[in-house]
């Protein structure tokens, strides 16, 4: 959220629709730093969770919502195109409602020689690459402004406790999937900590050197 909220700051924008928001967790974070922010869920859990935080929020997808042409000011698809086999059609749309001039931010997970049991049980299609997204992206007429790699430390974890076992054929049920999802996201406050900290480290040393791979894939476009 922080990288995301660089760049927001950067391209001086003061608006931005979420797409496929999930929980809010992102436009949350972005409403907390002076980003007004609309999103659009299409699950009632997550859109209700989002209007909790005082959020303008649509419930549905963003092809039904049907706003008028070029009159949104920027998008963001936070880890939402992994989910959807065929992108395009979402991201036609958007191409049609933003503005000229306008922005549209990406993230996806980055690498695909990193899937693993966890991808595939929360219905993930594809890991990227920079030059994949932008490809995907550019095929709506999305014009590639910007795009890098994020969490460099994070490879080797994800590739030995991941994609390895994926690999041998080890895997794992839906229930035990869903715990492991669970305990990540609830593990102790000196581990988030500690990650928090080498992230930091990672992404000022990226300012000045793009990092040459990584977890996730971070892209801007513009509409020309």
């Amino acid at each position: 959220s922080n990288e995301i909220l660089r760049e927001i700051k950067k391209l001086e924008l003061s608006q931005l629709v979420d797409v496929g928001a999930g929980t809010g967790s992102v436009c949350g974070f972005l409403a907390q730093n002076d980003v007004e922010v609309a999103a659009i869920e299409p699950l009632k859990a997550g859109a209700t969770s989002i209007q909790k935080k005082g959020i303008q929020t649509i419930c549905g997808r963003l092809e039904i919502v049907n706003f008028p042409p070029e009159s949104i000011k920027a998008y963001g698809v936070f880890d939402v195109l992994k989910h959807i086999e065929n992108p395009n059609q979402l991201l036609d749309e958007m191409y049609r409602t933003v503005e000229p001039g306008g922005y549209l931010l990406v993230t996806v997970p980055c690498g695909q020689r990193l899937w693993g049991e966890m991808d595939k049980s929360l219905g993930h299609y594809r890991r990227e690459s920079t030059k994949t997204i932008n490809e995907v992206v550019s095929r709506s007429g999305f014009t590639p402004i910007k795009s890098k790699y994020l969490f460099l430390r994070l490879v080797l974890p994800a590739f030995f406790l991941k994609a390895i076992p994926f690999r041998l054929g080890i895997q794992r049920s839906e229930q035990q999937v869903f715990e492991t999802v669970q305990s990540e996201q609830s593990s102790n406050v000196l581990v988030n900590t500690l990650i928090r900290f080498v992230l930091s480290i990672e992404s000022i040393i990226s300012r000045r050197k793009p990092i040459p791979y990584g977890l996730t894939v971070l892209a801007v476009y513009k509409k020309k």
